[in-house]
């Protein structure tokens, strides 16, 4: 399993930044290149993305829509 999150950018575009489950949701939080809006757990599943969970350290949970974010930029 592996952790993402979602950072949304000054024009309103999000993009999800995937990660290994050893890195802390907080550490990829701190870079503070944008607003992150979600983040949880992410696995791929025949071919597919699917999320799960929440970041206590971030205090933001995973959303329904992040697995099709996620499947429209990592398929």
């Amino acid at each position: 399993m592996l952790k993402y999150v979602v950072a949304v950018d000054n024009y309103g575009e999000e993009s999800p930044i995937v990660f290994p489950a050893t890195f802390t949701h907080n550490r990829i939080g701190t870079l503070r290149l944008a607003k992150i809006v979600s983040a949880g757990f992410c696995m791929r599943v025949d071919g597919r993305w699917i999320v799960s969970g929440e970041s206590e350290s971030l205090q933001v949970q995973s959303r329904p829509e992040d697995a099709a974010l996620l499947n429209r930029y990592f398929i």
